[in-house]
């Protein structure tokens, strides 16, 4: 204990406390000397005269805070409930003395009982208050009734239930029972003096100091009240001294909280609003009515390059002459116009000369504000910054009917709309604040002189054409053009990209380009193959009739070599047939399992696949198709029979065919994939033209033919490949749903 009572003298406020209670303790005891004659002749007289001052004391710290309670801190409301309490208790005392007569008979001690349940209360009072009681709160009107009901319930049983007390007081004096009580109350006070540990430096909206010296007077008194023989000793008249001093001691701090703390918190608040004016991140000025300046923060400051404390009161005009306003507008006018109507102005664009010389256009929000104006300014060039653009324009995008983005000048897109979202693919999170870079490889971008353009500073009004593939797989084809974004003062700030989705369009042009030449080689050709057939028929008949009638083996041979090339001409004649006048579909159910299933037993049983290796992997999930097996079938085939001649040079080819099934599309996957020399970039999307083909004797129709049913079909052909390592076609069909299978059963 002596340790710590050492620690903390060391603390200055501690120091403080512990003087001024010292220097009472002194003052107490020359007025206890100067009284004590007093004391001797008339004690019961005086020491009723003392104890109504304490009640009188205790009374009006009970209506100092009753009559604004609310406004009070718990700890307040507390003390001054609990000291309506110990009033009465007082009272009670006060009046059932000893020396005034009023004592009932054979109940010495009943004065005493009193004595005792106040200290003790005055005790736990301020074991209580010195706790942190920062949630709690108290009805006013059901603390008042706690108050009484707890003084009159205790009183009662004093006067009505004394057995239930211990004797204190007895014809030979005071009890060791009564000693005890008073070194407990002495404990209690030393628990609530420990509770007050690094508190008295707080600024709280209660004042430990006067609780502190209350408390260290108290325990003082305590000590003269179990050390007195007689009631007469200086001790017994010291302790009532020092009673009445911790009570005036304990009302000034109760006193001086209410008078002080709601100028204290209002400076708290003060600072605190100025601190986040100052935190904010914009320029704000206030006038009075008078229109002089009473407030500038840090932002203001930063942008006029000046001092709040110089501008502090001046008028507007004096403002303006400190400050050059380079605008032409009177711009008394709105802070009078404000003032008198009571009504706001936005985004007015002033241009003002710092003092350093700096011109600086700020965007102004003008305020009416009690009892004067607020002006609220941003630089307009942050203020039109691209990323302080997004929530502006965010409603405009989404209005718009093509995908659009923007982008500020290091490449980041800073916002897009919903139609650019469905382009792509991908979420809105996932876009806003990404890199062109990184979304165009996400996507396969293939204009890169249009990205180049960007990124060398040399893109103005550009139109451009590129294809895209999407999140989900899906190719694109767009159309676009990306203009620059400039702000007030004419510099490039981003640019805005608004694009369009052509990809049907074009398939529709590339459809009607093909079916004109195809219309127009039907028209040619169609009597040619005719004609041609006839030939061909009879050149055919011709070869059976030598094989018949004829011995020789080399004319036979010759014969069979002349059929062979007959029958690959007819094909031909076919395939271009095919392309030239369609044939009708004739769709039927089909088990994707069963359709390539006969895939697999043709390509096991055919001479093509002699020295291949060839991997099936097929999906078994029961799907079915509405398509023609044969011409489906034909498509596989041949797309198989060009993976072999692809792998002729190979030493170890392998021929892979897999199944998969796309739940979210509803579709099937059909791999081919070959490992041969594999098909140059530029080449593949050339695959499937009518004529095109990169073999010495190829037609390139078949490949066409294979393009053409699957596309009759609702499907597509997509086609990777990469040199040296082999190629994979992907046919890719619709499944039926469930609900169509269950109508077609």
């Amino acid at each position: 204990m002596i340790r710590i009572m050492l620690e903390k003298l060391k603390e200055k406020q501690f120091s403080v406390v512990l003087i001024q209670s010292i220097t009472i303790l002194l003052f107490s005891n020359v007025v206890t000397h100067l009284v004590f004659p007093t004391w001797q002749q008339y004690n019961g007289i005086f020491h009723s005269s003392m104890e109504l001052v304490c009640i009188i004391i205790a009374a009006n710290l009970f209506l100092v805070v009753w009559c604004r309670y609310y406004s009070n801190s718990v700890k307040n409301q507390i003390i001054a409930l609990g000291f309506l309490a110990i009033a009465i208790f007082d009272v009670l005392h006060t009046f059932y003395f000893n020396a005034l007569g009023f004592l009932p008979k054979n109940y010495f001690d009943l004065s005493l009982r009193f004595w005792i349940v106040s200290r003790i209360t005055e005790a736990i009072l301020l074991l209580i208050i010195t706790t942190n009681l920062s949630k709690i709160k108290i009805n006013k009107w059901i603390g008042l009734s706690g108050s009484l009901i707890y003084s009159i319930g205790i009183s009662y049983i004093i006067f009505f239930h004394k057995n239930l007390f211990p004797i204190l007081y007895t014809s030979n004096g005071v009890t060791n029972i009564k000693i005890l009580f008073e070194y407990c109350i002495i404990f209690i006070l030393i628990a609530a003096a420990w509770n007050l540990k690094g508190k008295m430096s707080n600024k709280d909206t209660f004042t430990y100091k006067y609780i502190a010296i209350t408390i260290l007077l108290f325990i003082s008194a305590e000590i003269c009240f179990t050390t007195y023989k007689t009631f007469t000793d200086f001790v017994m008249a010291y302790g009532h001294v020092l009673k009445v001093t911790y009570y005036i001691c304990l009302f000034k701090g109760i006193v001086k909280t209410e008078m002080d703390y709601p100028y204290l918190k209002l400076d708290e608040m003060n600072k605190q609003l100025r601190d986040i004016l100052n935190a904010i991140p914009l320029a704000i000025h206030t006038y009075d009515e008078d229109l002089r300046i009473t407030f500038a923060n840090k932002k203001f400051e930063e942008l006029l390059q000046c001092k709040s404390a110089d501008i502090a009161g001046l008028t507007m005009t004096e403002f303006l002459n400190k400050i050059e306003k380079i605008d032409r507008e009177d711009e008394n006018e709105f802070p009078i116009s404000l003032i008198e109507k009571g009504i706001s102005m936005d985004n007015i664009v002033r241009t003002y000369k710092t003092l350093e010389g700096n011109s600086v256009k700020l965007l102004v929000n003008i305020h009416k504000i009690e009892n004067g104006v607020m002006f609220i300014s941003k630089e307009a060039a942050c203020e039109q910054a691209i990323e302080n653009l997004n929530l502006q324009t965010e409603t405009i995008l989404n209005s718009m009917l093509y995908p659009a983005m923007i982008l500020n000048n290091h490449g980041t897109i800073t916002a897009c709309n919903v139609s650019f979202q469905n382009l792509i693919d991908l979420d809105k999170d996932d876009i806003i604040g990404s890199s062109l870079v990184k979304i165009n490889k996400m996507i396969n971008f293939d204009n890169e002189e249009i990205v180049n353009k960007f990124f060398g500073g040399n893109l103005y009004n550009e139109y451009y054409e590129a294809s895209l593939v999407s999140i989900k797989g899906i190719k694109r084809k767009i159309t676009g053009q990306v203009s620059p974004i400039y702000n007030v003062e004419n510099k490039k700030i981003g640019i805005i990209s608004v694009m369009q989705d052509v990809t049907e369009l074009k398939n529709n042009q590339e459809r009607l380009i093909n079916q004109e030449k195809l219309a127009l080689l039907g028209q040619m050709g169609a009597s040619i193959v005719h004609d041609t057939r006839n030939f061909l028929t009879t050149i055919n008949g011709s070869c059976q009739l030598i094989e018949l009638y004829s011995d020789d083996v080399k004319i036979n041979e010759c014969a069979k070599r002349i059929k062979m090339d007959t029958d690959e001409i007819n094909r031909i004649m076919s395939d271009f047939l095919t392309l030239a006048k369609p044939a009708n579909i004739a769709v039927e159910e089909v088990s994707v399992y069963d359709l390539l299933s006969s895939v697999k037993n043709l390509l096991q049983t055919s001479s093509l696949i002699k020295g291949i290796n060839i991997e099936f992997k097929f999906n078994h999930d029961e799907r079915y198709l509405m398509c023609d097996q044969v011409r489906i079938r034909q498509v596989i085939l041949n797309i198989c029979k060009n993976a072999i001649e692809a792998m002729e040079n190979v030493e170890q080819p392998v021929l892979k065919i897999q199944t998969d099934i796309d739940e979210f599309t509803n579709e099937i996957y059909v791999g081919i994939t070959d490992n041969g020399a594999g098909i140059p970039k530029e080449i593949i999307s050339k695959l499937g033209t009518p004529f095109f083909t990169t073999k010495k004797n190829g037609t390139g129709l078949g490949l066409s033919s294979c393009f053409q049913i699957i596309s009759e079909h609702k499907g597509r052909i997509e086609i990777k490949s990469e040199l040296n390592v082999g190629t994979t076609f992907t046919i890719i069909l619709p499944c039926m749903f469930e609900d169509e299978e269950e109508e077609l059963v």
